[in-house]
């Protein structure tokens, strides 16, 4: 790839690095003069939206839906409600995700992410989660078309999550990340000396979790999350006044947990809701000169805005600018939601192997980005190891997203005694085995020497 100046090279790697987008400017969509009638293309960027592609396959196979999970999938914390780290239970967690990126437009971009966890006991946990990206080999040129130099822009993130019970039921849920995006390795251009953007953000999570056991064999879950995620300091590459927003987005949630109980195998679905919505401001719509596409100025020298607010504000003012600034109103800030379903179908034996089938859905208005794709999956999991594979199916021609797969290796294990109670080492000599099952609420049950 050929890149002349900084401004095309960071608008380039950012479009490529989030999932598919449109041009930021305003276009007529559906060929008509009229413009009640036309579809105005409205599209949000920001920088490093690497932070919004989860990279866990068990995520990705269920239309990215990721705000509410069942609470042995504590990974899904990580990336989209912190809360969900925390499950009532002691527990240690690790996990390693690949995922090839944008395979349709080059063969060198991935993403890789780990995390580590620990239920410290039944109300707090912790964890570290570090996601890579690389977007391949990059060749520098000047406006004469000669190279002035090669680098491999990368970034990354380091995350620490801290979770707690605060309620039957209830969790709550917050992290702390540093953000590196090193996209042009220094490299002057145009006159113009870059550098590595870098930010601090926070993310903050509420979760609930319900039971209801409708008789002997069946039981109903229920649960409700909220995810504030990214929420963090503009980001520059230039010592210019310029920088961008982070992603910063809100996520809400529901999902249905239906469990079967037949005696040694357990069969659960899972079917959840998810809307996804980005805090930062949209593009106002600008005065043009008239029969042209250049923006028309003021004295000052600034851009006209005809439709919307200004953009050029504070990360706090953005967040609540978000809601209201759209150039076309509230039928254009509805348009802004993201929308995923997903579900997954489960079946546990012996509380030892598992297998899971996932399948997924995930829409998004044509005139912000148009990604559209259905999403499906599948994994084994044999005494706390489990193995994730999610590909995706596009609903437009030649999307970047197509056929998309996501790799996820995931190991859990719940601590205390609930070890014993699956393989006790019974002394003949005693007369009784007590033992406790953290499973059941630390109740203690008494089992009879046979």
């Amino acid at each position: 790839m050929k890149l002349t100046s900084m401004s095309i090279c960071r608008v380039t790697l950012v479009l490529m690095a989030v999932w598919c987008v449109r041009p930021v400017y305003s276009q007529n969509f559906s060929g008509s003069s009229n413009p009640s009638t036309t579809i105005q293309l409205n599209t949000i960027t920001t920088a490093v939206p690497f932070l919004m592609i989860s990279g866990n396959a068990r995520q990705m196979g269920m239309g990215d839906l990721g705000v509410v999970s069942s609470d042995q999938f504590v990974e899904i914390a990580f990336t989209s409600n912190a809360a969900l780290l925390a499950t009532g239970r002691r527990y240690v967690h690790a996990e390693t995700n690949y995922t090839p990126w944008l395979r349709v437009l080059a063969q060198d971009i991935n993403l890789l992410t780990n995390s580590v966890a620990w239920g410290i006991d039944e109300t707090h946990a912790v964890g570290i989660y570090m996601k890579y990206f690389s977007l391949g080999d990059i060749t520098f040129t000047n406006v004469d078309g000669n190279t002035i130099g090669n680098f491999n822009p990368r970034e990354f993130m380091v995350q620490g999550n801290y979770a707690a019970q605060v309620g039957k039921g209830f969790s709550i849920g917050t992290s702390l990340k540093y953000v590196n995006s090193n996209l042009t390795g220094g490299i002057n251009i145009g006159g113009t000396d870059t550098k590595p953007g870098q930010s601090v953000a926070g993310d903050l999570g509420l979760n609930y979790r319900g039971l209801k056991r409708l008789s002997e064999t069946y039981v109903l879950g229920y649960s409700a999350g909220l995810g504030l995620n990214n929420l963090g300091s503009k980001m520059g590459y230039t010592n210019r006044n310029e920088s961008d927003f982070l992603p910063m987005n809100m996520q809400l949630g529901v999902m249905l947990n239906l469990g079967v109980q037949l005696g040694k195998f357990r069969i659960e679905n899972d079917l959840g809701y998810q809307i996804t919505k980005l805090l930062v401001p949209t593009p106002p719509q600008y005065l043009k000169v008239a029969n042209s596409q250049v923006d028309s100025l003021d004295i000052n020298g600034s851009r006209i805005i005809t439709a919307g607010k200004d953009p050029n504000v504070s990360v706090p003012a953005a967040i609540f600018q978000s809601f209201a600034d759209a150039p076309g109103g509230s039928l254009e800030e509805w348009n802004e939601v993201m929308h995923h379903v997903g579900h997954e179908l489960r079946m546990v034996i012996n509380e030892r192997f598992s297998w899971h089938l996932r399948e997924g859905y995930f829409y998004e208005h044509e005139t912000k980005g148009n990604r559209q794709f259905l999403s499906l999956g599948g994994g084994i999991g044999w005494m706390g190891f489990r193995l994730d594979l999610a590909y995706w199916v596009t609903l437009q021609e030649r999307s970047p997203l197509e056929k998309t797969i996501s790799v996820s290796l995931t190991y859990r294990a719940r601590l205390g005694k609930i070890k014993k109670m699956r393989f006790p080492k019974i002394d003949p000599s005693d007369e009784k085995l007590e033992l406790t099952e953290a499973l059941f609420d630390g109740e203690k049950k008494e089992i009879d020497k046979k």
